[in-house]
Order: C-alpha cells, then sequence, then structure tokens
C-alpha cells in the first residue's frame, strides 16, 4: 500500500469527528534512479499523526506508534482497521490520544525495515536516547552491572550522532508533544528477525508487571506467549535477553519506551508478535494492550 493511500483511507475511516485532528508532516529522501543515488533529487513521503482535538493541562494520554520498521504492518494496519474503536474507547476511558500511525512510510510502502535510503543511522531509525555510563563512555544500552550517571536524547547535538530523516522528525515531534502528561507509551511491532517458525507474542515494559496480568491473559488465549526464550536481535552485548514466564522482557536500549521510561510515564510497552502470528491475531494482541492499558489508566485515576 502507498503511503499516500494510507493516509487517505485513514483520515476517511474517521472523517467527520470533530474529537480528533490528523497533522500530515513530511519525510524526505533521496531518490533513486537507475540503481544510482542523486543528492539533489528527492521524494517525499507522508507522515501522519492523530492528536485529540482538546487536550487541557490535567488531561492524561496515551501515545501510540506504530510501523517504525517498514515490514511489521500489523501495527500500521491494526490503526487503519480500528480507529475509530480505539478513538472512542480511549476518549470513553477518559483519556487523550496522541498517535504515530505510520512510522516509517517509506519502509512501509516498498515492504523494508528500513528507509529506502537504507539509512540505519548509529543506531537503527528506533534510537531516542544514550546512556553516559559511570566510566565516561556512551551507549545505547544498558547492561547488567551498567552504572550509569545521566542519558541524552540521541539527537542531542553534543553526542553528534546521525539519525535516519523518520526518527529526526520523530524527535521533533515528541519534543513539542506534553511529555509531563503522557502517561502510557505504547509502540506497536512485529518479530521478523527471530528465526520462529510458530505464532507466539512477547513484550516489552519496565516497573511492575504483574499489573498486567488480565491484559497478558487475554492475549494467550488467542496465540501463545513466548516463554523462557532468549531474543538476541540488537543486543550490544549479542546475547541477548530471556523472556520470563509470561513472555516479558526488561531491556533498556535506548528505544521509544525506553525514553518514555526516563521521563517516568508510567507505562511503557512494547508490543511482539512473532512474524508467523496471523495478520488478524497480531491485530488483535495490539488491541488487547491498547484497550487494556486504557482500562488500567481509567482505574488508577478512579483509585
Amino acid at each position: 500500500m502507498r503511503a499516500d493511500d494510507f493516509v487517505k483511507i485513514l483520515s476517511h475511516n474517521f472523517h467527520g469527528r470533530d474529537d480528533v485532528r490528523i497533522e500530515t508532516h513530511s519525510v524526505a529522501y533521496s531518490k533513486m534512479r537507475n540503481g544510482k543515488r542523486r543528492s539533489n533529487d528527492q521524494i517525499f513521503y507522508p507522515f501522519p499523526k492523530i492528536v485529540s482535538a482538546d487536550i487541557k493541562p490535567h488531561d492524561e494520554i496515551i501515545l501510540i506508534r506504530a510501523g517504525i520498521h517498514g515490514e511489521e504492518i500489523a501495527g500500521p494496519l491494526t490503526i487503519l482497521d480500528h480507529i475509530n474503536e480505539i478513538i472512542d474507547y480511549i476518549h470513553g476511558s477518559g483519556l487523550k490520544l496522541i498517535l504515530y500511525p505510520l512510522g516509517n512510510p517509506s519502509g512501509f510502502e516498498n515492504g523494508l525495515r528500513y528507509n529506502i535510503d537504507g539509512d540505519v543511522g548509529q543506531g537503527g531509525n528506533n534510537d531516542f536516547l544514550r546512556y553516559e555510563l559511570s566510566d565516561g563512555r556512551i551507549v545505547d544500552e544498558l547492561l547488567e552491572g551498567d552504572d550509569f550517571v545521566r542519558w541524552y536524547w540521541s539527537s542531542d547535538k553534543r553526542l553528534l550522532i546521525t539519525l535516519p530523516a523518520e526518527t529526526q522528525l520523530m524527535h521533533k515531534l515528541l519534543r513539542q508533544d506534553p511529555q509531563k502528561q503522557i502517561s502510557a507509551c505504547i509502540d506497536l511491532h512485529q518479530d521478523y528477525y527471530m528465526n520462529e517458525a510458530k505464532p507466539a507474542a512477547y513484550h516489552y515494559a519496565f516497573g511492575d508487571l504483574e499489573r498486567y496480568n488480565s491484559i497478558v491473559s487475554a492475549i494467550e488465549r488467542i496465540v501463545p506467549l513466548l516463554k523462557h526464550h532468549v531474543v538476541a536481535s540488537g543486543y550490544r552485548s549479542g546475547l541477548g535477553g530471556e523472556s520470563d514466564a509470561r513472555g516479558f522482557i526488561v531491556r533498556h536500549d535506548g528505544t521509544l519506551t525506553d525514553l518514555f521510561c526516563r521521563f517516568g510515564t508510567r507505562h511503557c510497552i512494547t508490543v511482539e508478535t512473532i512474524g508467523a502470528t496471523l495478520l488478524d491475531v497480531a491485530k488483535e494482541v495490539n488491541l488487547i494492550w491498547i484497550f487494556g492499558i486504557a482500562d488500567i489508566l481509567k482505574n488508577e485515576r478512579n483509585v
């Protein structure tokens, strides 16, 4: 699907609503012609953002991002197919929404993990923060035993880190969002890295994982959980991390949800379904997390 068509369909699907607005930003890439790159020839892709229309200073916000890896289509298609249900559920829970439904539009359109320039920057395109360790090293992931003294946005000019175009834009937009009001950050993924032939779901999260038991139980009713399994993709050590008995991995890896964890956001979840999982099942897993986090925030507020 072309990214332009995605935005048109998405806009049509919630046309007439006055409780949200859509912002369409754009991201530019170098265009390939006959296998050669022309530095002065660019192609622009839409970068949509959906925001609750009237966010007041006391409102709690759920931030959702989908599609940072272009071949992982379950997240964007969850948003495309269920946008009205998502808006209704979040607003009906007394919450507001900031939604980035297509984090890597050129990758999505062309079936690529990264963008059409093949630009992965210095840490991939899900690159949002760096840690300064007590020995002065700057790293993009904390390993067991690491002692960090401070953290930085990876776009901090002092670090001289190069970021892909879509990640640069996301940094810019996130800096404009009311970060202190964001109570949950949900990042929707699929896992095509792991050589697993069987459908499964797992999740990255922080803090008290017991509070997600009802969500995990609902997921396990439709797809197996990836339990006690080593996930090695992208780890600085190369060793990976092992999921627990409910499919959770705790990992401070400089990604979007790690950034929001450092902001103090209460719920930071990266949703993963193995690529062999049926698309409709993967979309249902995404909805279970979105609706489940909305329920938790509503209950926290009532308490």
